[in-house]
């Protein structure tokens, strides 16, 4: 069912004492975002507080159908992938055409896919309007890998601080997160503020808080074996 909301209920007293209801509506696409979202102290003042991730940076990775000459780098300007369909002839970057650069230096034409030196098949009937093919192994005209770059959605994080009536909304700029990033928040220096420890394969930071503000980030250098399910017990901090 299509998301509507997503609610966090206010506390509600009990006797003498403040008890916390969050309440998450059953619903998609926030999964993922529930999955990722952390629960700690961040002011020390013995109530539960709430961090919401920006959204996953990434590596944008893409298949699409290039011409055999596409290069990985532009030869005038070094721009990474500079031709990203089928389509193109003009290095995305400078705009030089680099289809006619190679029609004129043929011998700095080779295929993308083998290597092998291009050639013109300008009057080839197996490769009609092109003019540099790879014949007969990859034509003219390949499935590529190509990475378009790096998608940073920054680092700005949701931080919604208990107020013991009700939650008020506040960011904070910590750290940007990937997919596969394992994210733990707890109390690492016993002060009674929670930090928060972010693991990326076999790299772990600390960011700790500093008077309700989690901002500095230090380096932490896992044992031999790395256990990734137990990313707090594999720091060794003392």
């Amino acid at each position: 069912m299509p998301c509507k909301r997503f609610c966090l209920q206010c506390v509600r007293p009990f006797g003498k004492q403040l008890h916390l209801s969050v309440r998450f509506y059953r619903c998609s696409p926030p999964v993922g975002l529930l999955q990722k979202v952390k629960f700690g102290d961040l002011n020390a003042d013995g109530k539960l507080d709430i961090l919401v991730p920006p959204n996953d940076s990434y590596q944008d990775i893409q298949y699409v159908e290039l011409p055999v000459w596409a290069p990985h780098n532009c030869p005038y300007c070094d721009g990474s992938e500079p031709i990203t369909d089928s389509y193109s002839i003009h290095c995305r970057y400078c705009g030089i055409d680099l289809k006619l650069y190679y029609e004129q230096n043929p011998y700095n034409a080779s295929c993308r896919e083998c290597g092998l030196q291009l050639q013109t098949c300008y009057n080839d009937p197996n490769y009609p309007g092109q003019s540099l093919c790879c014949p007969p192994t990859h034509g003219s005209v390949i499935l590529a890998e190509i990475e378009m770059g790096y998608v940073d959605n920054g680092n700005q994080w949701s931080c919604y601080i208990n107020t013991g009536k009700g939650f008020t909304a506040t960011t904070q700029n910590i750290v940007n997160v990937e997919y596969d990033d394992k994210i733990t928040v707890m109390d690492m220096n016993r002060d009674g503020l929670s930090d928060l420890i972010q693991i990326r394969g076999t790299q772990a930071k600390l960011y700790l808080n500093s008077k309700g503000t989690i901002q500095s980030s230090t380096p932490v250098s896992p044992p031999s074996t790395f256990l990734p399910e137990h990313p707090v017990l594999c720091l060794r901090m003392w």
